[in-house]
């Protein structure tokens, strides 16, 4: 009775020392060491051993052994093979005082045992589940005792619950560092359109979190139908990732051909479909692609080197391909916007060639000279800039002068085309032409922002003019800019009833209508620009330095 008290005493002693030792472990690499030798004090030996269940690979993998199973033949066993195998399957504990003459042990492990082998195989169990087997050998002639079994069994026990809550923590862990890489990959998309960037997460977080060495974006380009390099990490020699890669090449495609993922356990051994050259250099031993496509087509490859061997598990599959989808989202993402970019160039090209021909148009109905339209809107856009109107504005200020006489397409051609003076009821219609204007162009959104100059460039400084009679800063800026300038053409130009003015002449003229027809401030902006006091073609020139008020009403 005291030697069976002695050895309970010395059971919970054990048991309270691996508990926390257990509890104080990060992981299950540190736990299987710690157990193991509490095991070997407990049973008096050298040689024990720890399998568990790899779910993967159907197995029962040695997770650590010391002594005799460090050399065993076999180490790891499937369900139900050997001793190990039958113990994990059946749950039950298995003594063995003759390792030789055991029935169910592997006949190989059997004849490194011999005669002197007998032991105990214990299940690791859980709460619901069987999760590996735990082995101890002792050497003959001692057997194993009744209290060793006991001993050996809790410590399992306690070993099964301590790695599942180790397990469970490192898959939470693993589970939060994955949703941390989706969202930082959310947010790269949402935010940047780089995609050197984007792809450059992808591959940073598949070496921090996925254990690969090296890792590769590759861009299909439809216009040169080739593979580019977008990002990589990892690579010794960065030079062999400059060079586009041909849909000849026969990896890349297989790849996209068969619209698969591809792994080579041992690229050495598939040289027939592993590239060689650069990249064999550096020493490579495993490589996993993903081909990435979106609505059918084709945006590229996601690849990823090992330089040593490693078992892909489902979940790690699992989050790759999530990767992948990610990459393939921020190529589409980037893409998309650049041939939208690129349509909306050849767009708004298309429109402002539409509008040119619309003012080569209104110059042959209305006999004007030609070129009028071309010289009125650079040197409008000159005059802006010099009075200083930022250069977003500009481009509607061209739009508003290739089309400022589009109103007149409304007016009889026996007015507008008329040789001799015009009657007052023909210049009551005439002076119409603003209005048509307005109401041709005020629908169509595109050329809302350019309405000003054709709705209000008849307007006077002094509120005398048409349609409106509007005063002062009340008039549009970007019209009165253009009021002074299609006068300067139009007076500087031959007219079928007119030679052209002398330069003095128009100057003296212009001059008489500030505060009148013209506003004075644009009227000496616009002088010293004619002669030459602000050099047009100085970059370094600044605009007129008193600020001329804009009151446009829209």
């Amino acid at each position: 009775m005291f030697t069976e008290t002695r050895q309970r005493l010395e059971e919970l002693e054990i048991v309270s020392r691996v508990s926390f030792s257990l509890r104080a472990a990060r992981d299950t690499k540190e736990m299987l060491p710690i157990l193991l030798n509490e095991i070997k004090a407990s049973v008096d030996t050298d040689s024990a051993a720890i399998w568990l269940y790899d779910f993967e690979n159907n197995e029962l993998k040695s997770k650590a052994a010391t002594g005799w199973f460090n050399s065993l033949p076999k180490p790891n066993f499937k369900p139900n093979e050997g001793i190990i195998g039958k113990v994990y399957s059946s749950g039950t504990a298995h003594v063995g005082a003759n390792a030789e003459n055991d029935t169910i042990i592997n006949p190989e492990n059997a004849a490194f045992f011999g005669e002197n082998g007998s032991g105990i195989a214990v299940p690791i169990r859980t709460a619901t589940e069987t999760i590996g087997a735990l082995a101890v050998a002792i050497q003959a002639p001692r057997k194993v005792k009744s209290h060793q079994t006991r001993m050996v069994t809790t410590l399992a026990e306690i070993a099964g619950n301590a790695i599942y809550r180790s397990n469970l923590y490192e898959r939470s862990e693993e589970q939060i560092q994955r949703l941390t890489t989706l969202r930082e990959l959310d947010t790269a998309i949402a935010t940047s359109l780089d995609l050197h960037i984007t792809l450059g997460i992808v591959t940073e977080n598949l070496i921090s979190k996925m254990g690969a060495d090296a890792a590769a974006v590759l861009v299909f380009s439809p216009d040169s139908q080739m593979l580019e390099y977008y990002a990589a990490t990892g690579f010794e020699n960065r030079n062999i990732l400059r060079t586009p890669i041909s849909l000849g090449n026969s990896l890349a495609s297989q790849i996209l051909l068969s619209r698969k993922s591809m792994y080579i356990k041992d690229v050495k051994k598939e040289t027939g479909q592993y590239p060689t050259g650069p990249l064999s250099a550096e020493n490579f031993t495993s490589y996993y692609a993903v081909p990435l496509f979106s609505k059918g087509a084709t945006r590229g490859i996601l690849e990823i080197y090992f330089r040593a061997p490693i078992s892909l598990t489902a979940d790690w599959l699992d989050f790759l391909h999530t990767l992948a989808g990610q990459a393939t989202i921020a190529i589409d993402n980037a893409q998309l916007f650049e041939n939208l970019q690129k349509s909306n160039q050849e767009l708004s090209l298309a429109y402002d060639t539409t509008l040119e021909g619309w003012g080569k148009a209104l110059e042959l109905r209305d006999k004007e000279t030609q070129g009028h339209t071309r010289r009125v809107t650079n040197l409008t856009l000159e005059l802006a800039r010099q009075i200083g109107i930022p250069e977003s504005e500009l481009l509607h200020i061209r739009r508003g002068t290739l089309l400022h006489d589009i109103g007149k397409m409304g007016v009889p051609d026996n007015i507008l085309r008329k040789n001799g003076p015009l009657t007052q009821a023909e210049i009551f219609e005439m002076r119409k032409h603003p209005q048509y204007a307005y109401d041709l162009l005020s629908p169509i959104t595109y050329l809302r922002p350019a309405i000003e100059i054709a709705y209000c460039h008849h307007e006077w400084w002094d509120g005398s003019g048409y349609p409106r009679g509007l005063k002062g800063e009340a008039i549009p800026l970007s019209a009165r800019v253009f009021a002074i300038v299609d006068v300067w053409d139009a007076l500087s130009s031959d007219r079928p009833y007119r030679k052209a003015w002398p330069r003095k002449k128009i100057i003296n003229y212009i001059k008489n209508l500030s505060g009148k027809q013209f506003d004075p401030d644009v009227i000496k902006v616009f002088f010293k620009m004619i002669e030459g006091e602000i050099k047009q073609t100085d970059p370094s020139h600044k605009p007129h330095s008193k600020p001329i008020k804009n009151n446009d009403q829209k």
